[in-house]
């Protein structure tokens, strides 16, 4: 069972993940997760002592049907997996998960994440939330921004607030999430025309990462465009959307090797569920990467 001190802050509830029985060995007592109600609404913040990974706590607590959950992050970065789609949150970012749905997130040490779940049938958006869910966004615009600041200040002041005050500060919460979700559909002056297409290209490729048949003319089918259209979106990032690829699976790889709980699986094996056909490419393209060998990270020797 879930470790809770209802006495945490006041109306706050700590679950820690040392006692989850849903995570591995080597993820125990990796964080902990501070929540509390908001009328009907939800607010919580977690800390990853360390590296970790968490899997669906909300999910698995049983309390939070219908729900959607804004996670904002902080500080560190964070992988999350839902339903075979992964975003990933760097520090200012957010992003929108189905609570009740099982996902995974791997948390960076150090990371922090404040989260604010909205009841489903409270949700207006210009567009079925499905479409939302497992997007990143960044905090650049002035309505995003406010979001975030707003969810955060009202996490650290909420044990002051009354319960009116904190009810209207989550229902200026929602306010602003409509808008900045609305307002990054719209594709406001300013923003690059690209910037949607490639969220919905990365979201395609992270969901297929261990398809080994993944390729550009795939990804074009499957979006509905042309290959000559994906190079066009990527041509001003640091990587080719190949790049991408196959530097998302080698980060796959990697995670997989240093975790304790999969130890049981060979790196072969590993190297072969992450897309790779050819374990000697997986080798080469590993050492290039991380300047040490799979076998090295899997003993824990450092890289260099």
């Amino acid at each position: 069972m879930l470790n809770i001190d209802h006495q945490a802050r006041g109306a706050f509830r700590r679950r820690s993940f040392s006692e989850c029985p849903q995570a591995s060995a080597a993820d125990q007592a990796g964080g902990t997760l501070d929540s509390a109600d908001v009328g009907q609404m939800k607010i919580g913040h977690f800390t990853a002592h360390k590296s970790c990974v968490v899997r669906h706590p909300f999910a698995m607590s049983g309390d939070t049907p219908g729900y959607l959950m804004i996670a904002v992050q902080k500080r560190g970065q964070c992988d999350f997996e839902q339903q075979g789609r992964t975003m990933r949150l760097p520090a200012g970012s957010w992003g929108l998960c189905d609570a009740p749905r099982p996902w995974v997130s791997r948390h960076t040490a150090g990371g922090e994440q404040v989260h604010f779940l909205i009841p489903r049938e409270q949700v207006r958006l210009g567009i079925d939330p499905r479409f939302a869910i497992g997007r990143t966004f960044t905090g650049a615009s002035r309505v995003a921004a406010l979001m975030c600041q707003t969810i955060d200040s009202l996490f650290d002041e909420l044990p002051s607030l009354g319960a009116r005050q904190a009810e209207e500060l989550g229902d200026i919460v929602l306010r602003l999430f409509h808008i900045a979700v609305n307002e990054k559909i719209a594709q406001p002056a300013g923003a690059s025309p690209h910037e949607d297409m490639r969220d919905r290209i990365r979201n395609y490729a992270e969901s297929r990462l261990r398809d080994p048949r993944l390729s550009l003319d795939q990804i074009a089918a499957g979006l509905n465009c042309t290959k000559r259209y994906l190079h066009m979106v990527f041509a001003s990032e640091s990587q080719t959307l190949n790049q991408y690829i196959w530097a998302r699976r080698l980060e796959r790889s990697r995670q997989e090797l240093e975790n304790p709980a999969l130890r049981d699986r060979t790196i072969t094996e590993i190297a072969l569920a992450w897309g790779f056909s050819n374990v000697s490419h997986f080798s080469r393209a590993f050492r290039d990467r991380y300047e040490c060998s799979p076998r090295d990270v899997r003993e824990g020797r450092p890289s260099g």
